[in-house]
């Protein structure tokens, strides 16, 4: 099996507790990118991780071709938008819950 590419939109406390430490324990996934709006948080996360790729718009994660999936952990109000320029570039996509704000976007995604 070729390993999985992995990004992480949205690098705070779930993505440190939770997504990093559970990505290290699969041997076919490597994390390649890092994204976050704020510089400290992404900054952080970095450190923990030693992924260096890293980057502040979740556009950028979309286009690589390095990233087969991506883990959505920002702040609910973004989930819609980021899982559908992810999806638009044919990225797998887990998204934290709840998944969008309303049914209607649920719906888009």
């Amino acid at each position: 099996m070729s390993t999985i590419g992995v990004a992480i939109i949205g690098t705070g406390g779930i993505t440190l507790q939770n997504h990093l430490p559970a990505l290290a324990l699969c041997p076919d996934v490597k994390v390649v990118a890092l994204c976050d709006a704020d510089p400290a948080v992404l900054e952080r996360a970095r450190q923990a991780s030693n992924v260096s790729s890293t980057c502040s718009d979740y556009r950028e994660i979309a286009k690589r071709g390095d990233v087969q999936a991506v883990i959505i952990a920002t702040p609910n109000f973004l989930h819609a938008p980021i899982a559908l320029e992810a999806i638009g570039a044919g990225k797998h996509v887990f998204c934290e819950k709840p998944l969008a704000m309303n049914f209607e976007e649920t719906r888009k995604m």
